[in-house]
């Protein structure tokens, strides 16, 4: 489905619960705008393996981006922003059999290892860029990106940490960049280049010491080590000299500074593994 409103400024596309708008104006100022978004009321998969009645969820997503020149003929900006909510569910730990295996199992954790859970994952990020042309022979150019996502669980988290797995996490990324050009000759061109950019990210877990029950085939609290802390910090700065010596021909050398910042902490919340015949046996070891 397609709509143009006067005189053909905007236009809205939809397709199930997918709505989208592109601003046509100002394209001969070669100035833009575009938002975007997307809404379910549902689950975002099925399986015909696993029946389980999947809890009430709700995902949503949203972007928005514009470009548009700050001084005519001198410098343009970039904006653009993205924003989601995704809810997906999980199958439950413990079937009914398994349940009825754990005898004397606490009533409130066999409902919840029982029962499916929510995984949410809450994202958003954005950046910009400045361009800016000083004079015909002189670019300077600025990036800045951010980004945070959080990603909870209602109810048990994952009981192993396998490939493709995300534990609940809290994570931020950032980055800084510029990069100044500047021809000295009509030979000589000279280039500068920094840039910063960082991460953290905490991960964790319930604080329950997993534990293998044989019998039933049952794994109970969470990963161990799946709490920890990782973050990273970069600092890069460069310049580049370029040399032309004939049309068609150019030399080119620079040098390059770098230093890193790395630290990580790893399994602070949580204790270790165990491994029981029996829930009685877990109950009386040591």
């Amino acid at each position: 489905v397609q709509a143009f409103l006067s005189p053909g400024d905007a236009e809205w596309g939809g397709g199930g619960t997918v709505v989208s708008l592109t601003s046509r104006a100002n394209t001969r100022s070669d100035a833009s705008t575009e938002v975007s978004g997307a809404w379910s009321g549902g689950a975002l998969w099925n399986s015909s393996t696993l029946d389980f009645d999947a809890p009430a969820l709700s995902s949503a997503w949203a972007a928005a981006s514009a470009q548009f020149e700050l001084v005519a003929d001198t410098s343009r900006m970039f904006l653009t922003a993205e924003g989601m909510r995704v809810q997906t569910p999980r199958a439950p730990r413990l079937g009914p059999g398994v349940v009825s295996a754990l005898d004397g199992l606490d009533p409130g954790l066999a409902g919840a290892l029982s029962s499916p859970s929510v995984e949410e994952v809450t994202r958003a990020s954005g950046l910009a860029r400045v361009d800016w042309w000083f004079s015909p022979v002189q670019r300077f150019s600025l990036r800045a990106a951010l980004g945070h996502e959080e990603r909870r669980t209602e109810g048990p988290g994952l009981p192993l940490l396998d490939y493709g797995t995300t534990p609940a996490a809290t994570s931020t990324d950032f980055s800084v960049a510029a990069d100044l050009t500047n021809q000295q000759t009509e030979q000589l061109t000279l280039e500068f280049r920094g840039a910063l950019s960082g991460s953290v990210r905490d991960f964790e877990a319930d604080g329950r010491p997993q534990a293998f029950v044989v019998e039933p085939g049952a794994i109970l609290g969470s990963p161990a080590g799946a709490g920890g802390s990782v973050s990273r910090l970069d600092f890069n700065f460069g310049t580049t000299a370029h040399y032309r010596v004939g049309p068609g021909r150019s030399l080119k050398g620079g040098a390059q500074l770098r230093a890193t910042r790395f630290s990580y902490t790893h399994g602070f919340l949580t204790g270790g593994r165990y491994v029981a015949a029996t829930l009685s046996d877990l109950a009386t070891s040591p």
